[in-house]
């Protein structure tokens, strides 16, 4: 039952993909070729999770035509006589031309025009530790259509593979896409054919798990090795074991030893691997299946559709540019985003200076609000008219910049991506279409057409509260801390009321002489009290607050110094920026479509972009962005 719901899930993306493409490419040539890449999948999935029925594990020989398959293949059968029913050779009646099954169990399903199977008991097979079925496979090569069909669909059949190939084709290419389409598995290289004059005869028949100390020719080490990494660039979810090597036994003429020294080397590789585990690679090969599809799907469509894909992947790659520009616009440039800084901390600094700090605390209050006006603000405290009324004018213009800054944090950002989806993207929907339209040969005004607003960005409320947050850890984890701001408050506020502390005592001692002696000797004391004159005690709280105030101008450009500001800005920028390339990530900012042919062309054409497919917002199982199914995340594990 799990396996038949883990095929079904498996099975979803290629009926999602089937799907997509009918409807985008109806009646082109390209969706045929979608349908049967998607009918191959299928079917290596079915192969994959149910190998044929067979409870035990499968071993397969594979390669290009006449490298030694079927000789490597029969190196695993002890009994001679099943050994002579597998043909061997390079010509056309000795080539194997079917899919051969050797082992104890017949599978449960079979071609019995191209596939054959070999009773052999496991006792009659080297031992592996585990039973297992053998397959010797037709060569991918194969000039036989039939042939190289089988060949290929065996490749998913089986968690383990020996890929055979001879010495004097190391520097071919053939085992490239070979290993590229067999991705996944557990693979042991064979080489056969070694010419004498390349191998070490005094290690000719030990067994070793090391290839190095068997060569002695330094050409043959650098094709290995080259060939050897060049299969592992084209498989890299496969697990390549040492290779095995095998020398010309046809010119030695000692047959015999070279199949002695082959097992020996395979059982060597193999000790210590869990072959038991049936579902040793069913991972890997699922997920080397479903990226298999997903190269050729876009293949067909850059090959058949190049426009269509254009549009596209201009329209997707707009979509990824919107939030970081309507972040830029909304922080504005560097200057703008410094000012906004500059005015946050300034607030927070006035907010946690205590109201206990008079007239510190409101002195604060003044030179946040009269910013790029200081200099007038000290000459206004002398009482210059035009110095007070350009005081005030610079209040006002911090207090609207303030308003709009904060605006642009909360509504800002939605209001501009909206219109910066419209206006960006209405005139590569157009060009989607005119390109559908003409793939399909119709040229009809309603496939035509200007294409009204069809694509929107989801998770623009998450940007604008998520924005908003960062910029505010960002400011709250740089602030001036409380006790610094309460230190310089302290300062400021004593450093005013002692220089007003004389004059405020004199005026009261006389006050209290003067009430005094009224009391005693009821003398006149308005007579005896000589109290100053308004403009004269304004004259002396001028004098006292003016030191404050360049205290409190010297604080604030100390706290506020130019590279701590730049510092912030280069800080909220980077995280906005990262911001929007988690959101993406996570497929919460991502576009949406109204347009349902835009949406199947979107699916189709972002299936092999950086390997992975956009989540579907239809509940179809695609692969997450790691390449894995939703089946791999049930039970593969």
């Amino acid at each position: 039952m799990n396996r038949e719901l883990e095929l079904e899930q498996t099975a979803s993306l290629s009926r999602r993909i089937v799907e997509a493409s009918s409807r985008l490419f109806s009646g082109h040539a390209v969706a045929a070729k979608i349908t049967f890449a998607c009918h191959q999948y299928d079917q290596q999935c079915r192969d994959i999770l149910l190998g044929r029925g067979l409870p035990i594990l499968t071993i397969a020989v594979i390669g290009p035509k006449g490298q030694g398959k079927t000789w490597t293949a029969r190196q695993f059968i002890l009994d001679a006589l099943t050994r002579d029913r597998l043909p061997s050779g390079v010509l056309a009646h000795e080539a194997t031309t079917r899919l051969h099954w050797i082992g104890s169990i017949r599978p449960e399903t079979m071609d019995g025009t191209h596939e054959r199977y070999i009773e052999c008991p496991s006792r009659l097979m080297i031992d592996l530790g585990t039973p297992y079925i053998l397959l010797d496979t037709p060569g991918t090569t194969d000039s036989n259509p039939k042939a190289h069909e089988i060949a290929n669909a065996a490749l998913s059949l089986s968690p383990i593979q020996l890929l055979v190939i001879r010495r004097d084709q190391l520097r071919a290419a053939t085992s490239s896409g070979l290993a590229q389409r067999s991705e996944g598995v557990l693979c042991i290289p064979v080489i056969t054919a070694i010419p004498k004059n390349e191998w070490s005869e005094a290690l000719a028949g030990t067994p070793s798990t090391r290839f190095e100390p068997m060569i002695t020719s330094a050409s043959l080490r650098s094709d290995l090795e080259r060939w050897l990494d060049m299969i592992k660039a084209s498989a890299p979810q496969s697990q390549i074991l040492e290779p095995v090597l095998v020398d010309d036994f046809e010119a030695s003429g000692n047959e015999s030893a070279s199949g002695e020294l082959l097992r020996n080397q395979i059982l060597a590789r193999l000790r210590g691997q869990p072959l038991d585990d049936l579902a040793l690679t069913t991972i890997n090969r699922l997920m080397a299946a479903s990226s298999r599809l997903k190269h050729q799907v876009h293949r067909f469509i850059q090959a058949e559709a190049p426009e269509l894909s254009v549009a596209v992947i201009r329209l997707q790659e707009e979509a990824n540019l919107l939030p970081r520009r309507a972040i830029e616009s909304v922080l504005g440039s560097q200057i703008v985003l410094e000012t906004a800084i500059r005015a946050r901390l300034r607030t927070q600094m006035v907010a946690d200076t205590s109201p206990l700090c008079f007239p510190y605390r409101t002195t604060l209050s003044l030179l946040s609000f009269s910013h790029g006006a200081w200099d007038r603000l000290v000459l206004a405290m002398t009482g210059s008219i035009p110095s007070i009324f350009g005081t005030f004018v610079a209040w006002a213009r911090n207090v609207q910049q303030s308003r709009k800054i904060d605006w642009e944090m909360q509504q800002g950002l939605r209001d501009r991506l909206n219109g910066q989806v419209h206006d960006q993207l209405a005139p590569i929907q157009s060009q989607f279409h005119r390109a559908l339209a003409k793939l399909r040969g119709d040229d009809t005004a309603e496939n035509t057409r200007a294409v009204s607003q069809v694509v929107r960005l989801a998770g623009v409320d998450e940007l604008q509260s998520r924005s908003r947050y960062h910029f505010e850890r960002v400011l709250d984890q740089h602030r001036p801390s409380r006790f610094v701001l309460l230190l310089l408050a302290t300062f400021g506020t004593l450093g005013f009321w002692g220089l007003m502390a004389g004059p405020i005592l004199s005026i009261y001692r006389q006050f209290f002489a003067a009430s005094w002696g009224a009391l005693l000797d009821n003398s006149d004391f308005i007579g005896t009290f000589e109290h100053p004159s308004v403009s004269k005690l304004l004259a002396l709280v001028v004098l006292s607050y003016i030191p404050m105030l360049l205290y409190a101008m010297i604080a604030l450009t100390v706290l506020l110094r130019r590279s701590k500001i730049d510092l912030l800005a280069k800080t909220v920028q980077a995280e906005q920026s990262s911001l929007v390339n988690d959101l993406q990530r996570d497929g919460i900012l991502r576009l949406e479509y109204e347009d349902s042919l835009l949406e199947q062309a979107q699916f189709l054409i972002a299936l092999d972009r950086k390997g992975h497919t956009v989540a579907d917002r239809k509940g179809h199982t695609v692969a997450d962005r790691k390449g894995h199914t939703v089946a791999d995340r049930k039970g593969h594990a």
